[in-house]
């Protein structure tokens, strides 16, 4: 064991993979979003819109389909924050009542398989100054 040590390759190959380890947390870690599963099962019917923006981080990505009396309405919160990438990666939507508290829910995954999501986030982790 003592002979393995004084390799240099040894050395080379314990610090790449510790950095690695190190880059592929940090990207993990930065990508956090509150639009999962969790979240979605801390939001109950009867919410006001005020308690749903403060545990999903903001105001809705879309707002829509207020019905004829302007009192209700579908808000959508996603991973995607512009119009190109809306639907990408996972999606809350919350009917709100004519009370203006939540009627009801829906959670949608995100479907794209695993290397496409590392491939984006990556990519947006490289665009961040």
């Amino acid at each position: 064991m003592r002979g393995l040590l004084k390799r240099w390759w040894v050395w080379l190959v314990g610090l790449l993979l510790a950095a690695t380890l190190s880059v592929a947390g940090v990207l993990i870690s930065h990508g956090s979003t509150p639009i999962n599963q969790a979240t979605f099962d801390r939001i109950h019917v009867g919410m006001t819109e005020q308690e749903v923006e403060s545990l999903l981080g903001g105001p809705a990505t879309w707002d829509g389909l207020d019905r004829d009396d302007g009192n209700s309405k579908l808000s959508s919160w996603s991973e995607g924050k512009s119009t190109e990438d809306f639907m990408e990666g996972g999606t809350i939507d919350i009917w709100f009542g004519d009370d203006g508290k939540v009627a009801w829910k829906r959670f949608s995954a995100d479907k794209r398989p695993l290397i496409d999501r590392l491939k984006k986030r990556i990519g947006k982790a490289l665009r961040i100054k």
